[in-house]
């Protein structure tokens, strides 16, 4: 009993210091969090500019121009591969604005007053088909580029990324604060 009662102001003492050293990292990491938020980029953000997509790999415009006088593979070789690089570049660009926008609203869920089970089971089911139809994407691109099957997408192949996108669009729109004109 007097060991306790010699060595309780110590453990009270360093129990105290433990949680405000657990308390003041909590905060620091939520302010950081919130600092590395893109709410710029979120804000701008519009599914519309990835519509290129649903064309640009589409097979009739090779058809069109095997049908033509003067048709060169190699010159349909550097059109395919080009495309494919632009393409790439559109996915990867359309991947980094979901993931802005995943995480802005992971961060608004989370710091809402409100618990949302429904929406936040609607995050992880969004994220998980846009990683889903993009890895499915990618893994077709690499094949295309290495010459085993060739990389044609309907509108149909693009849909789920510009639908995922669009829908994170519109829950941010719906859960996130807006700015007031006087912030601006």
């Amino acid at each position: 009993m007097e060991f306790i009662a010699a060595h309780l102001p110590l453990a009270l003492g360093l129990g105290a210091a433990g949680l405000a050293v657990i308390f003041f990292l909590a905060r620091r990491l939520s302010r950081s969090a919130h600092r590395g938020l893109d709410w710029g980029r979120a804000a701008s953000f519009s599914a519309g500019i990835y519509k290129p997509l649903e064309r640009l790999l589409l097979e009739d415009d090779y058809a069109f121009l095997r049908s033509q006088r003067g048709y060169q593979l190699e010159l349909a070789t550097a059109l395919r591969r080009q495309r494919r690089e632009i393409f790439s570049d559109y996915i990867a660009r359309l991947a980094d604005d979901f993931r802005a926008l995943h995480q802005i609203a992971r961060v608004t869920v989370l710091n809402h007053q409100e618990d949302s089970p429904e929406l936040v089971s609607a995050l992880v089911r969004q994220s998980a088909t846009f990683r889903y139809a993009l890895l499915r994407i990618r893994v077709r691109l690499a094949l295309d580029t290495i010459g085993i099957q060739r990389a044609t997408f309907k509108p149909a192949d693009i849909r789920p990324l510009l639908d995922a996108a669009r829908w994170m669009e519109d829950q941010l729109r719906l859960i996130s604060p807006q700015p007031s004109a006087s912030a601006a």
